[in-house]
């Protein structure tokens, strides 16, 4: 549909979805009413204008809640294996680990935050050796005594506001043996 929709815009049609239109104009300087179209002077920007009655369908079906917000979740981007180029998802006890991610600092020295590796739903096990716990870097180690296995990664960090928010890793870590 993206590419039709293109097409037609691209040939100089509006088009009417019946609760939206898309449309374009022609931005850019133009130094007589008979200059053409340049590409390095002018552009084609295209409008999206939603009906107002679609948007009164909107209000009326909506049921909002306001959230309190107490802080950014800290979201977790990439775990990878420190020694080497290789990213995996794969760790031996031992191994230095690094995640990447955004809203990820917090109080090493503080039992109830950090990161957790937890497996088939029981209690999670918590890290407790970090070189670095940074707002967007954590450098760990695994722990050397930890069983083998399938874990998820969990982080904790706590607010401004005392509140701990806890942030997942999108995929799952093995530790072999």
């Amino acid at each position: 549909m993206e590419k039709e929709l293109v097409e037609l815009i691209a040939l100089g049609n509006s088009i009417d979805l019946g609760f939206l239109s898309l449309g374009f104009n022609v931005k850019g300087r133009f130094d007589s009413p008979d200059e053409g179209f340049r590409k390095d002077r002018n552009w084609i920007n295209v409008t999206a204008r939603v009906k107002k009655s679609f948007t009164l369908a909107v209000n009326e079906a909506a049921k909002p809640q306001k959230v309190n917000s107490y802080g950014a979740t800290p979201r977790l981007s990439i775990f990878q294996k420190i020694s080497g180029n290789k990213i995996t998802s794969e760790f031996q006890p031992g191994n230095l680990a690094r995640i990447l991610g955004t809203n990820l600092a917090f109080d090493v020295d503080d039992t109830e935050l950090g990161v957790y590796l937890q497996q088939d739903k029981e209690d999670a096990f918590r890290i407790t050796e970090y070189a670095k716990s940074g707002k967007k870097t954590i450098l760990l180690k695994i722990p050397d005594d930890i069983k083998p296995g399938i874990y998820d990664v969990e982080i904790r960090v706590r607010t401004r506001y005392g509140k701990i928010i806890k942030g997942y890793f999108s995929k799952s870590v093995k530790v072999a043996c």
